[in-house]
């Protein structure tokens, strides 16, 4: 496998990918940081719309955001899972990625590539070094730590941001706003940076809430076909069979599938990993042991960190993107076997999973 020509090293994401978390850690609480009341540490949440979400309203976000190449939504891993949608930033937008051997087609044309859970990070930044925007889909998914977080609801008017220390060694102060909105909706972002003035912040809170105002206006379009091309921006959807890609993560036994599928129904979409057997140019004696053809791999891990809620629509050759990263832990880097890479489909009204899509690579397992 060649390396991944535009994957940034997400220091926070990797390693949230590599524990199989879906939060950062807790870790020891903060100190507060008193924010200033000056206007460079406030948001106007004076516009009450967001907290006036009707059911109606909520079904059409959901198809909206789950059609977006910007978001991708996923889903808690706890009993009582809600799904969530985190904001994706900027990726290539040629066809055509890198030199040589490592040529790579771009999957989703002029569309977006995500670290672990929408976290991205710039430690090299003089303003800010890590953010994350993300909405709550019924439920606030929250940080991990409770103190210093600015909770305000939609209309009450200019809210002052509280800042806390990044903490762990970390640079800067951060902040994490959730503006909740009705039915259990939030808007969440988060801002580590080295400066107290929250421009991040202010900045994703306009463009998201025009966002969602515009996948509202634009309804009939996305409940009939999935996606309104307007807000698509520069990004495309590909036409074509489902379709499916293996990239190398930021080291061996991390992976990024990236791939389209249109499963033509609302479900979940997610991956399995199965051991095939030697690589024939490498032989046995780098297979790990106790595995066996057919073995699904590491599926306590792939299965939620791989869950996506996808687009779908009535356009069977019309692929809503699909990107996720995961890990491997059988084997270590000494041992290589061949695996095949599968996506799968589990529609919401029930019935069997289907599988949509399929890529087979030589692979080591994460080792610690």
């Amino acid at each position: 496998m060649r390396p991944h020509p535009y994957m940034g090293r997400l220091l926070l994401g990797a390693l949230l990918a590599a524990a199989g978390c879906t939060k950062p850690a807790s870790g020891p609480t903060p100190p507060v940081v008193a924010a200033d009341a000056g206007p460079e540490l406030t948001v106007d949440l004076s516009d009450p719309w967001f907290a006036n979400l009707t059911e109606a309203d909520q079904a059409v976000l959901e198809r909206a955001l789950a059609g977006h190449p910007r978001w991708a939504v996923m889903e808690e891993a706890r009993p009582t899972a809600k799904r969530f949608a985190v904001r994706l930033e900027p990726g290539p937008k040629d066809e055509i990625v890198g030199e040589g051997e490592e040529v790579r087609e771009v999957l989703i044309p002029g569309g977006y590539r995500g670290g672990s859970n929408g976290f991205y990070s710039d430690f090299d930044s003089k303003t800010v070094v890590q953010r994350r925007v993300l909405l709550g889909m019924g439920r606030e998914y929250g940080f991990g730590r409770e103190p210093g977080l600015t909770r305000a609801k939609a209309g009450q008017g200019t809210v002052p941001i509280q800042l806390f220390d990044s903490g762990r060694g970390q640079p800067g102060e951060s902040s994490y706003l959730v503006v909740q909105g009705a039915h259990g909706w939030t808007l969440e972002i988060f801002e580590q940076s080295h400066v107290q003035r929250r421009e991040f912040t202010e900045k994703a809170l306009v463009e998201v809430m025009a966002e969602l105002k515009a996948a509202l206006a634009a309804r009939e379009e996305i409940l009939a076909k999935g996606y309104n091309g307007k807000l698509l921006g520069e990004a495309r959807l590909r036409k074509g069979p489902a379709l499916l890609r293996v990239d190398p993560g930021m080291q061996p036994g991390m992976f990024v599938l990236v791939g389209g599928a249109n499963p033509g129904e609302p479900g979940r979409t997610f991956a399995r990993v199965v051991f095939v057997g030697p690589d024939p140019k490498i032989g046995p004696s780098k297979v790990p042991p106790d595995l066996k053809p057919g073995d699904v791999l590491s599926e306590d891990r792939v299965t939620p960190s791989s869950t996506r809620w996808i687009g779908w629509g009535p356009e069977a050759d019309t692929l809503f993107p699909y990107q996720a990263g995961m890990t491997v832990y059988e084997g270590d880097w000494e041992h290589f076997y061949r695996a095949r890479f599968e996506l799968w489909f589990q529609p919401e009204k029930g019935g069997p999973a289907r599988k949509l899509a399929e890529a087979t690579e030589t692979i080591s397992g994460w080792q610690r």
